[in-house]
């Protein structure tokens, strides 16, 4: 096979996959990076993550303890230095150190304000974005479509509930990383055998950039790549990770040519029905390692200042444990933001620490749980507009296609500093 012939072949195969043209690595989104460079994640900890065990308060740590008795050491928790503005100082668990290094607003007693226990229900109604129907489109499509030019990304296995009705890209691990970026590929690139011999994308690339482009491309061949072209985007292509972390694969995507503002990622788990204490403390270790892999991340390519990062649970846990040492579904969760410009919400509304008063409390005896007090929609709202740049309209209201349809009572926690 004659140089020419092969590289127009190589080209033409990989182009056609899914309709998309080899190396048109999609204008929009070239064109979005130059609209609008920060970026939201939204990490969600599928399960019910219990918050009171992540977050207690000094004021409520006895009444705490003489609930859940072994769950809780006072030496696994330390007081949070950076918080302000909570009636009583919030101590954190020392697993997750990274809250307390500063740029966070941390939200007890959020969750959805509808008020099933299901969790399948729960995150249907969560990622819909309304509180009391399932919608057809999740909130962060809706969120895209609102705002053209907004790219998304979603780093594992399934596309949430959220990106219903969007297109967004999803990376399952750094192995096809490489095949994503380039053809936009929702698998594993296969690539077609040419003359009898299966060619990899790199040795296509490298095959193609090692040629002259005098000899390359002949006119009117579309599909046909310059060397000067393919070594551009094997450039492009190589993204570079220390680990198999997804979390660290997301902030190198998040640095890439696609230049994606949103992008989510889910960490399962978190259902503990028994041993709480052992396990808790488990996943807020893989849950602080993944956070600080990401932060670093972002910090090592100057976009710690230009992200939030959201973590957020379908629901929180009972405050009472179980006969098996665990924890049953409950209501208001735990739900924290990080970011270079994240503050500590200066709207007091959302400054409560837990509670045992009546008001705070919901249902009786053994299934007693913390009733919702920071809807998250107000939360993820106030980053779409004080960081992403929506207007109020665009995400709250009643008008067609809000992110947040029905959303008349928005509330601002005021946690992106200017």
């Amino acid at each position: 096979m004659k140089r020419r012939q092969f590289i127009s072949l190589s080209g033409k195969a990989l182009a056609t996959l899914y309709g998309m043209q080899f190396f048109d690595l999609n204008r929009n989104l070239a064109q979005a990076a130059v609209k609008r460079d920060k970026k939201m994640f939204i990490i969600f900890l599928r399960g019910g993550m219990d918050g009171l065990s992540v977050a207690p308060s000094v004021k409520n740590l006895e009444i705490i303890t003489s609930r859940r008795g072994s769950m809780y050491d006072g030496a696994q928790y330390t007081s949070m230095v950076s918080q302000s503005g909570y009636q009583n100082i919030l101590r954190i668990h020392k697993e997750l150190s990274i809250v307390n290094s500063g740029g966070v607003a941390i939200f007890p007693h959020a969750g959805s304000m509808n008020s099933t226990k299901s969790h399948f229900e729960q995150m249907n109604f969560i990622e819909g974005g309304d509180a009391s129907k399932v919608l057809g489109t999740g909130y962060l499509a809706r969120a895209m479509s609102a705002e053209n030019g907004l790219t998304s990304v979603v780093v594992g296995d399934t596309r949430p509930y959220s990106l219903n009705g969007a297109d967004p890209l999803v990376v399952r691990s750094v192995a096809n990383l490489e095949s994503a970026l380039l053809v936009r590929n929702m698998d594993t690139l296969i690539a077609p055998a040419i003359n009898g011999e299966d060619f990899g994308v790199q040795e296509r690339l490298r095959f193609m950039s090692s040629v002259d482009d005098g000899e390359t491309c002949r006119a009117g061949d579309k599909y046909c790549i310059s060397s000067k072209g393919a070594a551009d985007s094997l450039k492009k292509a190589k993204i570079s990770v220390n680990s198999d972390s997804p979390f660290e694969l997301a902030a190198a995507l998040s640095a890439s040519t696609l230049s994606p503002q949103i992008i989510t990622m889910d960490m399962g788990g978190w259902d503990i029905h028994s041993d709480g204490k052992n396990r808790m403390v488990e996943l807020l270790k893989e849950l602080n390692s993944s956070l600080t892999l990401l932060k670093n991340g972002l910090i090592s390519r100057n976009l710690w200042d230009k992200s939030v990062v959201v973590v957020m649970s379908e629901f929180g846990r009972t405050i009472n444990l179980n006969g098996a040492g665990g924890l049953d579904h409950g209501r208001g969760g735990l739900m924290f933001a990080l970011g270079g410009k994240v503050q500590a919400s200066t709207n007091t509304a959302f400054t409560n620490d837990w509670g045992f008063a009546s008001g705070d409390m919901q249902e009786q005896g053994p299934s007693q749980c913390f009733a919702v007090k920071t809807d998250y929609r107000d939360v993820v709202a106030n980053i779409l507009i004080d960081h992403l740049g929506f207007s109020q309209a665009q995400v709250v209201g009643t008008a067609a296609g809000a992110v947040f349809p029905g959303h008349t009572s928005y509330r601002r926690p005021n946690i992106i500093r200017s």
